[in-house]
Protein backbone atom coordinates (compact mmCIF):
# COMPACT_ATOMS: atom_id res chain seq x y z
CA UNK A 1 0.00 0.00 0.00
CA UNK A 2 1.57 3.55 -1.02
CA UNK A 3 1.08 5.49 2.18
CA UNK A 4 1.62 8.80 0.01
CA UNK A 5 -1.49 7.46 -1.79
CA UNK A 6 -5.01 9.60 -0.70
CA UNK A 7 -7.30 7.39 1.01
CA UNK A 8 -4.85 5.01 1.63
CA UNK A 9 -6.34 4.32 5.32
CA UNK A 10 -9.43 2.94 3.48
CA UNK A 11 -7.41 0.52 1.21
CA UNK A 12 -5.89 -0.62 4.35
CA UNK A 13 -8.73 -1.54 5.99
CA UNK A 14 -10.04 -3.26 3.00
CA UNK A 15 -6.76 -5.79 3.04
CA UNK A 16 -7.55 -6.30 6.59
CA UNK A 17 -10.87 -7.67 6.01
CA UNK A 18 -9.82 -9.87 3.59
CA UNK A 19 -8.96 -13.88 5.23
CA UNK A 20 -6.42 -14.44 2.27
CA UNK A 21 -4.00 -11.74 2.70
CA UNK A 22 -1.41 -11.59 5.58
CA UNK A 23 0.06 -8.35 6.52
CA UNK A 24 4.01 -8.77 6.56
CA UNK A 25 5.34 -8.68 10.63
CA UNK A 26 8.14 -6.59 9.57
CA UNK A 27 6.39 -3.51 6.75
CA UNK A 28 3.25 -2.35 8.21
CA UNK A 29 2.26 -1.51 4.66
CA UNK A 30 3.19 -4.78 3.37
CA UNK A 31 0.57 -7.67 2.24
CA UNK A 32 0.76 -10.85 0.64
CA UNK A 33 -1.23 -13.59 -0.52
CA UNK A 34 -1.01 -16.81 -2.49
CA UNK A 35 -0.89 -16.77 -6.49
CA UNK A 36 -3.82 -19.05 -6.35
CA UNK A 37 -6.09 -16.58 -4.88
CA UNK A 38 -4.65 -14.00 -6.97
CA UNK A 39 -5.44 -15.86 -10.05
CA UNK A 40 -8.65 -16.94 -9.32
CA UNK A 41 -9.99 -13.68 -8.98
CA UNK A 42 -13.14 -14.97 -7.42
CA UNK A 43 -13.69 -12.02 -5.59
CA UNK A 44 -13.05 -9.74 -7.86
CA UNK A 45 -9.56 -9.17 -6.01
CA UNK A 46 -6.94 -8.86 -8.67
CA UNK A 47 -9.49 -6.35 -10.27
CA UNK A 48 -9.32 -4.50 -7.36
CA UNK A 49 -5.59 -4.79 -7.05
CA UNK A 50 -4.94 -3.89 -10.80
CA UNK A 51 -6.88 -0.94 -10.40
CA UNK A 52 -5.65 0.77 -7.50
CA UNK A 53 -1.98 -0.33 -8.96
CA UNK A 54 -2.80 1.46 -12.45
CA UNK A 55 -3.87 4.64 -9.93
CA UNK A 56 -0.98 4.65 -7.65
CA UNK A 57 -2.46 3.06 -4.48
CA UNK A 58 -0.82 -0.23 -4.71
CA UNK A 59 2.46 -1.66 -5.88
CA UNK A 60 3.10 -5.25 -6.75
CA UNK A 61 7.10 -6.57 -4.82
CA UNK A 62 8.04 -9.44 -3.71
CA UNK A 63 8.37 -9.20 -0.50
CA UNK A 64 12.10 -9.94 -0.07
CA UNK A 65 12.38 -6.50 -2.54
CA UNK A 66 11.00 -4.42 0.23
CA UNK A 67 13.93 -5.00 2.46
CA UNK A 68 16.74 -2.87 0.42
CA UNK A 69 14.65 0.35 0.97
CA UNK A 70 13.61 -0.33 4.64
CA UNK A 71 17.07 -1.17 4.93
CA UNK A 72 18.83 2.27 4.18
CA UNK A 73 15.72 3.73 6.42
CA UNK A 74 14.64 6.99 4.39
CA UNK A 75 13.31 10.14 5.83
CA UNK A 76 11.82 12.42 3.95
CA UNK A 77 14.59 15.25 4.15
CA UNK A 78 17.08 12.42 2.44
CA UNK A 79 17.88 12.74 -1.42
CA UNK A 80 18.29 9.12 -3.11
CA UNK A 81 19.74 8.20 -5.91
CA UNK A 82 18.51 4.96 -7.02
CA UNK A 83 21.31 3.24 -9.35
CA UNK A 84 19.53 0.19 -9.86
CA UNK A 85 16.06 1.17 -11.07
CA UNK A 86 14.76 -1.57 -12.97
CA UNK A 87 11.31 -2.23 -13.08
CA UNK A 88 11.12 0.34 -10.34
CA UNK A 89 9.31 -1.35 -7.17
CA UNK A 90 12.06 -0.08 -4.63
CA UNK A 91 12.03 3.32 -5.86
CA UNK A 92 8.79 3.22 -6.07
CA UNK A 93 8.62 2.02 -2.29
CA UNK A 94 11.67 5.00 -1.08
CA UNK A 95 9.84 7.73 -3.42
CA UNK A 96 6.55 7.02 -1.40
CA UNK A 97 8.09 7.02 2.39
CA UNK A 98 9.98 10.57 0.92
CA UNK A 99 6.15 11.72 -0.18
CA UNK A 100 4.53 10.47 3.16
CA UNK A 101 4.39 11.79 6.29
CA UNK A 102 3.54 8.21 8.09
CA UNK A 103 6.39 5.71 8.74
CA UNK A 104 5.44 2.23 6.96
CA UNK A 105 7.00 0.20 9.66
CA UNK A 106 4.82 1.64 12.36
Amino acid sequence: VCVSYPGYKSIEAKLQQNPHLRQLPWYAMGWECSCEYFESNTDQFKDWCRELNFRGGIAFQEAVSMIPAIALGVVPTDLVLDMCAAPGSKTLQLLDVLHSDTSPLE
